[in-house]
């Protein structure tokens, strides 16, 4: 299996992060699992020096304080980056309201 030099972890939910590191871990998928706890470090992180190795794939919360997963998407849409990445995002949401669904 080929693996991805590294997935990013963003989600300001302990059990969830919890779950999604176990996962991604026992799954072998990537050499490197970086986690942040909210939207605030995950764009400070991804807006940083070009040298940083991109993640090929972020996982982060559709819903959180400070900055939620959309408005990261967003800051690097705006920013110019998010075309520069080839990374694959997975935007995840624990709510079961009809008007969450896309």
């Amino acid at each position: 299996m080929v693996k991805l030099e590294k997935v990013l972890l963003i989600d300001d939910d302990t059990t969830a992060h919890y779950l999604n590191e176990r996962i991604v871990r026992e799954l072998q998928i990537a050499k490197k699992v970086q986690v942040l706890h909210n939207g605030r470090q995950g764009l400070d992180y991804l807006s940083e020096g070009e040298e940083r190795v991109c993640p090929e794939l972020i996982i982060l919360d559709h819903y959180m304080p400070v900055l939620d997963g959309m408005e990261i998407m967003e800051a690097l849409h705006k920013s110019g980056r998010l075309e520069k990445m080839e990374t694959v995002f997975l935007l995840l949401a624990a709510h079961t309201s009809q008007a969450d669904i896309l």
